[in-house]
């Protein structure tokens, strides 16, 4: 542990019951410090953790939903297939 805080990663139920969104939600409240993403840039690495990557995620989410006029609350089996592609530097 360190200042209190318990840092022991916490698997999340693999039983089917959480859609995606849901275990980025899932992770976020139960492993809030722990890296999501690690990427090298300017000679060290760089960690995004969960608690940086899910609000970020719902701020993107809401903007798309804005942009394509679908109701974030709404019934997600009349959401449309949206896809973000990313080109990423050797």
């Amino acid at each position: 542990m360190t200042s209190g805080l318990n840092t022991e990663f916490k698997i999340p139920p693999l039983d089917g019951s959480l859609c995606v969104p849901e275990m980025y939600d899932w992770h976020y409240t139960h492993n809030k410090t722990h890296s999501v993403f690690r990427y090298a840039g300017d000679g060290i690495v760089h960690r995004i953790s969960y608690g940086e990557f899910v609000p970020a995620l719902h701020r993107a989410a809401h903007i798309i939903s804005e942009q394509i006029g679908v109701n974030p609350a709404g019934d997600r089996n009349n959401y449309p297939v949206v896809a973000v592609l990313s080109a990423a530097a050797p």
